[in-house]
């Protein structure tokens, strides 16, 4: 039986302008695990969304189209592999522009 059950997760930039992501499993919030952002990431990642968690997997999703997916409890990060599926823009269609789509399973 699993006595923790609170999780806290934070995506910042710190005093040195680095993405971090820190992690709180107290349940007062005053324990904090930071956890830098993989350096695949750099200053490209603009951003930072999270997504999820969904089994204790978390999504991280920045711009541009850059995905990855954290589990927290081993501190493994995985970079997904950018899309192959292009977007068609018409600068004539409006509301019509596919944006982004995410699937997790």
């Amino acid at each position: 039986m699993a006595t923790n059950a609170h999780l806290l997760i934070c995506c910042r930039d710190n005093m040195n302008n680095k993405r971090i992501m820190t992690i709180s499993a107290d349940s007062s919030l005053e324990t904090f695990i930071p956890q830098d952002l993989p350096p695949s990431f750099g200053n490209n990642f603009g951003r930072v969304r999270i997504i999820g968690p969904s089994n204790g997997i978390i999504c991280l999703y920045g711009y541009p189209d850059q995905i990855v997916l954290c589990n927290p409890s081993t501190r493994e990060i995985k970079m997904l592999p950018c899309s192959q599926i292009t977007r068609p823009f018409d600068g004539k269609v409006r509301g019509g522009d596919i944006i982004a789509a995410v699937y997790i399973t």
